[in-house]
């Protein structure tokens, strides 16, 4: 079993070194000089800027069609070949679909390994998603009342699979699973380039203040729909359309700007660096080590003929602070076994609890005594019939 867990953790660091310590923004270009679209990152540390390559076959891209797959560390647009899946390290195309003709708002949800996005037809807009291993498309529903979205204007709360976009309606929050609309906000005339920080559950975005002739950073709380102005930018008087992401790993708000890629803390609205951006820069998407870190990686015991929840345990938050929350939903009664061992294969958590058949089972672990890292989370029942291994982030 413990081989098991190292493998595991050997899976995870390995992934961790095959993308690197330093944490990048990745975006694409046209190099007008050799008339080829190029990927490009961006290391926020030193604010060097490499072209990776080439992105063969290209010819044009939409700039409000990008994403990232965190779990492959791969990079997703919407180009003239369809949606097209890129590796982030060597450029190299991964894959292709043909997607939808208008087909945008691109956002990946690494739970479900989908991207999803919008299109209208017959004046009708759709929430769709994309199988990126498989290239399946599907329509997942009409979303009621929409006759029009706000360019650059959406983002994904991956906490709860709610698509967010700015529509006719004002903020538009959406189940994914259902493209029912969950709630809806006024917005402020302008705000666009949402971003969602799935560390503090707030939305982030930045609007024109045409009073004051400034440009103000906000947050948005999707469950109040409350919008606080948090400060002007100072000396940024235009923004970039489709070019702003989020650091997760420090809460900070990134934008293309007239200073070029602006970085700004999302708490206060300074600015905490700006470097020259190359001219059409575009489509921009962060990578960092948080994101690195969390990749679910759920393996099996063996050949886990008898797992009867692998499919029905969550757990949140991840990354934890001070608690763990477990939700499964097992179909036989049984004493389970909750093992943490930490990145070196040491076990720092032993507890069992009995769970009910057929209902949810919600299991609160104590996290404060950890120090902060990367753990694994090894769920198994005590007759050696169920197991299920789980990983996740300590970050206080």
């Amino acid at each position: 079993m413990k081989k098991t867990i190292l493998m595991s953790i050997l899976f995870i660091v390995n992934n961790m070194l095959l993308y690197g310590q330093q944490s990048n923004i990745y975006g694409a270009y046209w190099d007008y000089n050799n008339s080829v679209f190029n990927l490009a990152s961006i290391d926020v540390n030193t604010s060097v800027i490499t072209t990776i390559d080439s992105i063969h076959g290209v010819t044009q891209w939409s700039g409000s069609s990008s994403t990232f797959d965190y779990t492959n560390g791969h990079y997703i647009f919407k180009t003239n070949l369809g949606i097209t899946i890129v590796n982030s390290q060597t450029s190299s195309i991964v894959n292709t679909f043909q997607g939808i003709s208008n087909l945008s708002f691109l956002e990946y949800d690494y739970v479900t390994n989908k991207v999803y996005g919008v299109y209208s037809s017959n004046s009708i807009f759709y929430l769709t998603s994309v199988d990126i291993n498989s290239g399946v498309i599907t329509t997942i529903n009409s979303i009621q009342g929409v006759t029009q979205v706000s360019g650059a204007s959406s983002t994904f709360d991956y906490t709860n699979g709610y698509y967010i976009i700015i529509t006719n309606l004002g903020i538009t929050v959406i189940n994914s699973q259902n493209g029912s609309i969950v709630n809806t906000f006024p917005s402020i005339n302008n705000l666009g380039q949402l971003e969602y920080d799935d560390i503090t559950k707030i939305v982030y975005g930045v609007y024109w203040d045409y009073n004051n002739s400034v440009e103000n950073l906000s947050s948005i709380d999707i469950n109040s729909g409350a919008i606080t102005t948090i400060n002007s930018i100072q000396g940024v008087t235009s923004v970039s359309s489709g070019t702003s992401t989020f650091d997760y790993d420090n809460g900070y708000y990134i934008i293309i700007t007239n200073l070029g890629i602006t970085v700004i803390n999302s708490q206060n609205g300074s600015i905490v660096n700006t470097f020259p951006s190359i001219s059409n820069l575009g489509g921009i998407e962060y990578f960092g080590k948080i994101r690195k870190s969390t990749k679910d990686v759920t393996t099996s015991i063996g050949n886990n003929k008898n797992d009867p929840f692998s499919d029905n345990v969550t757990i949140y938050p991840n990354p934890v602070s001070n608690e763990i929350v477990i939700d499964l939903i097992p179909n036989t009664l049984s004493n389970m076994n909750f093992i943490i061992y930490n990145s070196l294969g040491d076990m720092v958590y032993n507890r069992n609890y009995m769970v009910t058949e057929n209902t949810k089972n919600t299991i609160n672990l104590d996290m404060n005594n950890l120090p902060k890292g990367l753990y694994i989370l090894k769920i198994n029942s005590l007759d050696g019939t169920i197991s299920d291994i789980r990983n996740f982030v300590k970050i206080d």
